[in-house]
């Protein structure tokens, strides 16, 4: 089974114990006396921009303590163009990401970045092809709230000309998807292409299953939807409801491409899969992906549904936390982000530890003699039940039955007949050589 990473965004810590780093002045408690402290800032140097400009940014990491730590690279500026790392906007509207979005196993010692005692480190970042910089204006960017616990005060880039996006952001715009309901594999094996068929085929099951059992719970407070996204509104009930629906049909309908390895997958070991939300429906698939079991937890079929949940034309979801533990904390912290997050779609689809969507089971009632319990239930061992009933004395069976005397002198044996209460019960069958409860 391939790990799946247990801390999403900048971490700090002592070497080699990563942890969760607290914004905005960054501060964390890894046991030690005093917290490590870790400052982040960003900044652009003010200059209007022509067309043919980079869109630079520059980060700034410092380690102001006594010790030195390591930090987590994903779902920060210093992973641009694999995670959705910024918010964007033009005159308040939002700005579309336009890069790579990856499911990851366990970080690897290059996927963090060291800082000795007191060491501060800048790094400039161009974000003019991973967000759609098109039309002249002043956008405002910001650290998005899941790169470093919160979000960071906005900068301004005044962008003076019309911008073209890349060649293939341009061809995913005016693309016409083909519905239809057939894979495509570049690169492919012929065995890696009968997993991928049934891979498809599992993901398919596993969102018609999440979409009916979103479509038929009536609970108010369903474990299974509020443990992966928090807290139940009627908004975002509905939206996760419509965003499987979307998945689902999909999985149902559309044609997919199926890339079987790639130079990306082979220079970042960790990576299982990634897509590009403008880019229906090509998916990336890396070596750790055919380590995935076919279905349970951390599925290739799991691993499927999160990449589909992508797509802009689907649910257009984005990487704020990964595996159960951290989509957990996002559902009680930010359940407007876990409504957003991949990784909570696969977790509440493979639904591994089971988590009902109805309310709990009440209590068992204890119950002394039939008398103590509602109409149609029997108390059998202290608790009252519904029948079958096994018995070995009258107050074993309800209003109408009656504990036989095979029974009575038969201990140990069980019986099978239901109770039948009320007027209209069909007569007994004829009683079975075990313990039972017969009508009068």
């Amino acid at each position: 089974m391939f790990a799946m990473a247990a801390a999403v965004g900048v971490t700090a810590c002592e070497v080699g114990e990563p942890v969760d780093v607290e914004a905005p002045v960054d501060s964390v408690d890894d046991g030690a006396a005093e917290p490590v402290v870790v400052r982040s800032a960003l900044a652009h140097d003010g200059a209007g921009l022509a067309a043919a400009d980079r869109v630079e940014v520059t980060f700034t990491l410092e380690n102001p303590s006594d010790r030195p730590i390591d930090l987590l690279r994903w779902g920060t500026p210093l992973d641009a163009g694999n995670s959705n790392a910024f918010v964007v906007d033009r005159d308040g509207a939002a700005i579309a990401y336009t890069g790579r979005l990856v499911l990851r196993g366990a970080p690897s010692p290059r996927d963090y970045v060291h800082l000795e005692p007191g060491e501060s480190r800048s790094w400039t970042v161009d974000i003019g092809d991973l967000y759609a910089f098109e039309e002249p204006g002043r956008y405002r960017v910001s650290m998005r709230s899941g790169a470093l616990r919160a979000r960071s005060a906005a900068i301004a880039i005044d962008l003076l000309e019309p911008r073209v996006l890349p060649q293939l952001v341009r061809d995913a715009k005016s693309a016409v998807p083909i519905a239809a309901a057939s894979n495509t594999f570049h690169g492919c094996s012929s065995t890696r292409r009968t997993q991928l068929g049934a891979a498809r085929t599992a993901a398919r099951a596993l969102a018609d299953e999440s979409w009916d059992t979103l479509l038929r719970s009536t609970s108010p407070h369903p474990p299974r939807y509020e443990e992966w996204f928090g807290l139940l509104t009627s908004s975002r009930y509905t939206f996760v409801r419509s965003a499987f629906r979307a998945i689902s049909d999909t999985l149902h309908m559309q044609s997919f491409d199926f890339h079987c390895g790639d130079i990306l997958c082979d220079q970042n070991p960790t990576w299982i899969a990634f897509v590009q939300g403008f880019f229906p429906y090509h998916v990336h698939l890396c070596q750790p992906f055919w380590d995935l079991p076919s279905t349970g937890s951390l599925s290739r079929a799991g691993a499927l549904l999160h990449e589909v949940s992508h797509f802009d034309a689907v649910a257009d979801t984005h990487d704020h936390a990964y595996g159960a533990a951290d989509c957990a904390g996002l559902a009680l912290g930010d359940p407007s982000g876990a409504t957003h997050n991949a990784d909570s779609y696969r977790l509440f689809a493979e639904n591994i530890p089971f988590l009902p969507m109805g309310d709990p089971p009440p209590p068992a009632t204890h119950c002394e003699t039939a008398d103590d319990c509602q109409n149609g239930q029997f108390c059998i061992q202290s608790t009252c039940r519904r029948g079958p009933i096994p018995c070995d004395d009258h107050t074993d069976c309800g209003p109408g039955a009656f504990c036989p005397e095979s029974a009575l002198s038969s201990p140990g044996s069980t019986m099978s007949l239901a109770p039948c209460l009320g007027d209209g019960c069909p007569p007994p069958p004829p009683p079975p050589p075990i313990r039972h409860c017969e009508l009068y």
